[in-house]
């Protein structure tokens, strides 16, 4: 099964903490970086650490600085969440009002921090992240 994700390339030695790239077909963030300079055990070269978007598999490399590295192009997306069903469905509100009731809760540990929040009647807005017809929960904030 072949999934074709509109995205641009960079070179390895661009990438930087907290970006999305996609390796084996599957969006990773990566959330370490370390670049080798050229010296006389050859070219430079880039070791990265990063996590599958609802997976949370992860993904170590290590790669020559000019390395091209596939990064997707990404629609970022803000709610409040105004409900969340039985079934862990939200019900969110965008900033032009409109409501989205097609995006499930995830379950592992920052699911359950949004649901403990919400539950405990906190205003919880969230981000995600679309990339082609997948949506990725990234993360939240509290109303202050």
């Amino acid at each position: 099964n072949l999934v074709y994700i509109k995205m641009s390339t960079k070179k390895a030695s661009d990438i930087d903490v907290n970006e999305i790239i996609i390796s084996k077909g599957l969006p990773y963030k990566i959330q370490f970086v370390d670049r080798k300079k050229s010296g006389k055990h050859g070219p430079a070269k880039v070791m990265y650490e990063a996590f599958g978007l609802n997976t949370n598999k992860k993904l170590k490399c290590n790669v020559a600085g000019d390395s091209i590295v596939q990064v997707p192009i990404i629609t970022i997306s803000n709610y409040m969440i105004l409900d969340i069903t039985e079934d862990r469905y939200m019900s969110l509100l965008d900033d032009d009002g409109n409501v989205n009731d097609s995006i499930q809760l995830i379950e592992n540990e920052l699911g359950k921090e949004i649901s403990d929040y919400f539950f405990q009647d906190k205003t919880v807005y969230i981000t995600i992240y679309s990339i082609e017809d997948k949506e990725y929960l990234m993360s939240y904030r509290l109303e202050k």
